[in-house]
């Protein structure tokens, strides 16, 4: 359960996303006619490398909390916090169930248990059903009235173009016990070319095109997690609208 598919053979990249700052997610609640969430309690799930939350809770204000189940990730977050000596933020190496059952008991034991902020980039896309429902379950039960979520995925239609592609790449990389995307795209390409017209393989020449120099480590967790999760836009509003229950969520997607 802890792991479910999810790639553990290499640490993610070590990024800043400035969409998950809480700056910039007010900037676009205003944009979008809603008022800004004052933080005082704010959830990363699935930090990564930490960058991100480490550089929000030095230059923000209130509490900040994150989890990742990579725990070389965490350790490396750790590293820089104690460093830094960081005194508004907690790290765990929880996975997501850990995590769920984790606040449900404090919350049992007579501890406040909520967030203003609960962000989560890329990661909705990557694990399977379970832990996305454990997911929508924390936002569900420990989201304060008036919080935001922010939520980023791959969304149909736009990522439809590399459904066969990622199809070829996942089962290359079974069948050869192998993450190396130049025999991945190699043996891809040469079997797209056998039709170049086709417009199916239009597209997967086009996606090998579009990453044959992304990050290497961004290729494997992209395209050969055992999940790879692709909703429209109206499916995730209706998910998000079921989680609110007249509870006055305010919701950013």
């Amino acid at each position: 359960m802890k792991y479910d598919g999810y790639i553990q053979s290499s640490d993610y990249e070590d990024l800043y996303f400035d969409v998950i700052q809480p700056n910039i997610i007010n900037l676009n609640l205003l944009f979008a006619g809603f008022k800004p969430v004052k933080n005082k309690h704010y959830l990363e799930l699935g930090f990564g490398m930490g960058r991100s939350l480490l550089t929000h809770a030095v230059s923000n204000e209130g509490y900040f909390v994150g989890t990742d189940f990579n725990e070389n990730q965490v350790a490396f977050a750790k590293n820089i916090c104690e460093q830094a000596k960081i005194s508004n933020l907690t790290l765990y190496a929880d996975s997501f169930e850990q995590l769920l059952e984790r606040f449900r008991k404090m919350k049992a034991n007579g501890e406040e248990v909520g967030f203003d902020f609960i962000v989560l980039h890329g990661i909705y896309c990557w694990v399977n059903e379970e832990n996305r429902q454990i997911i929508l379950s924390i936002i569900k039960e420990f989201l304060r009235e008036g919080g935001v979520v922010y939520i980023s995925y791959n969304c149909l239609p736009g990522r439809a173009t590399n459904m066969d592609a990622r199809h070829i790449f996942k089962l290359y990389s079974q069948k050869k016990h192998t993450e190396n995307f130049d025999k991945i795209f190699s043996f891809t390409e040469k079997f797209a070319q056998l039709e170049p017209e086709n417009t199916i393989n239009k597209n997967i020449l086009d996606t090998i095109n579009t990453h044959r120099h992304s990050h290497p480590i961004y290729r494997v967790h992209e395209f050969l997690c055992d999940s790879w999760y692709l909703p429209y836009f109206s499916d995730m509003t209706e998910t998000m609208k079921n989680l609110g229950g007249g509870g006055g969520l305010e919701l950013y997607l």
